[in-house]
């Protein structure tokens, strides 16, 4: 039988569309979970992975799971399970750890391409972007839409802008910019000059709506990652190590001087800034208070038989802490659980950073963000005020996941 000209004719138009779309399609769907678009928001990552198995299996590509990402499947059904209310439905408790899941899967193979990875690391760079892009004006739009339409809420609480009864403290939006932060931190100095200025702006912007909105942790670790950023680029880039060290110090010493001229100018300073949102950097100080009671508070009634419920949160405040949050709401077997997938991605963090065959430039972007990441991990609490944040950190950690393992295909390929 001969093939229908007209017909292969079409096949091959409908897959060069797929093929150029499918760029298009990954940001679009990526920018309706961050911006919460009603509906959809729950699916959105859903059909971004129908999408990624459809383009492997047609490409022929090998789909792996690693041991990683069992773990973190079955923490992910042992957390549901144990956190599970007849409240809610349990798509709704449950969508965003295994949206998250997904990411992680499409992390782990973004690159797949064992003899190129420079190639895609210019695609990893440029969805980052736009990533950081889309939360600068989800960030912005809540602010704008709040100014506008001032309602009687909480200090620091704003009104979403879809839905009437869900309120973000300013916390999220400081969330919203922890990924513009960490690649603009990165871009000053390890990018062209285009990029340096786009890395500036993030960097400008970010502090901006931190200090507006009196969120002070992104404030203080923007000086300290710009300057370790700093002593990276001068040591393992331009080699000048005495140089680099000196400045380092010099840089740390000034840092020390700024704070010690703050501190003894306090009073003269909260004067001037009355009740502004800048006065909660004099009054709170590094640390909030609040934040290490709810976590001492869950340390303290820390138990090997406590099964989940949120009893912390209900009782104390929610702590501001991913590990203590999931031992607190999933229990002790959820907790031990998400330790052991921590130690996995550890492991797999530190083989990553010390894998000779990829650049400098690719590990230092990666391990910049993973490190704000982190840090914010550690202090605060965001799966439910923005589940986008949760998901997309997944898709970073399957990245660098897999590129511990590269090796150029010369010697052994990607091993699993």
């Amino acid at each position: 039988m001969i093939p229908d000209r007209k017909a292969i004719t079409m096949l091959k138009k409908a897959e060069c569309i797929f093929r150029k779309g499918y760029p298009a399609a990954f940001l679009l769907l990526t920018a309706l979970f961050v911006f919460e678009v009603p509906g959809i928001v729950f699916w959105a990552p859903t059909v971004l992975f129908a999408l990624f198995l459809f383009k492997s299996v047609y490409d022929k590509e090998k789909l792996v799971f690693p041991v990683i990402a069992l773990v973190l499947c079955v923490y992910t059904v042992v957390f549901i399970v144990f956190k599970y209310s007849d409240e809610y439905s349990v798509f709704y408790q449950s969508y965003i750890h295994i949206q998250a899941v997904m990411m992680f899967l499409i992390g782990f193979h973004f690159f797949r391409q064992a003899d190129a990875p420079e190639e895609r690391r210019e695609t990893l760079e440029r969805y980052l972007i736009a990533v950081s892009v889309m939360y600068i004006i989800y960030a912005t739009v809540i602010l704008i839409h709040n100014h506008f339409q001032p309602q009687e809420l909480e200090e620091r609480f704003y009104a979403s802008l879809w839905y009437d009864f869900s309120y973000k403290p300013a916390t999220v939006l400081s969330l919203s910019l922890v990924i513009p932060l960490a690649y603009g931190v990165y871009a000053v100095f390890f990018s062209q000059l285009y990029k340096k200025l786009i890395g500036g702006f993030f960097i400008a912007y970010t502090l901006g709506v931190n200090l507006a909105t009196g969120t002070r942790t992104l404030v203080y670790l923007a000086p300290v990652m710009l300057i370790a950023e700093f002593f990276l680029w001068i040591i393992f880039t331009k080699k000048k190590y005495k140089l680099g060290i000196s400045l380092t110090v010099v840089f740390l010493l000034a840092l020390a001087v700024f704070v010690l001229a703050v501190t003894l100018f306090k009073d003269k300073l909260l004067a001037i800034l009355g009740d502004s949102p800048l006065s909660r950097f004099l009054t709170m100080g590094f640390a909030s208070r609040q934040r290490w009671r709810y976590t001492k508070y869950v340390l303290r009634h820390f138990s090997l038989t406590y099964l989940g419920g949120g009893v912390h949160s209900k009782t104390f405040g929610t702590p501001h802490n991913i590990w203590l949050y999931i031992y607190d709401y999933g229990g002790i077997v959820s907790f031990l659980i998400y330790c052991v997938f921590t130690v996995l991605l550890l492991i797999k963090f530190v083989k990553f950073l010390i894998n000779r065959y990829l650049s400098l430039e690719l590990r230092f972007m990666i391990a910049t963000m993973f490190g704000l990441i982190m840090v914010e991990y550690m202090m605060e609490p965001f799966m439910e005020p923005l589940p986008s944040f949760y998901i997309i950190t997944l898709f970073v950690f399957g990245v660098f996941c897999r590129l511990a393992l590269y090796k150029p295909r010369e010697e052994s390929g990607i091993r699993n």
